[in-house]
């Protein structure tokens, strides 16, 4: 994994970002967004943070 998921990403206020099994979905005033997961890598959300981990 690069040096650049090992760092905690920040949610900004206003933003909404709901995790489930295969798919990761964020909302916030710009807009909406939502991209299919593979399984190579594993998202946490902890707080207002997103961790990354290898699978």
């Amino acid at each position: 994994m690069s040096r650049v998921a090992k760092n905690p990403v920040a949610i900004p206020e206003k933003v909404e970002v709901v995790l489930s099994a295969n798919s990761i979905n964020v909302s916030g005033p710009l807009g909406k967004l939502s991209h299919p997961l593979t399984g190579a890598v594993v998202l946490k959300k902890e707080g207002e943070t997103i961790t990354f981990e290898g699978s």
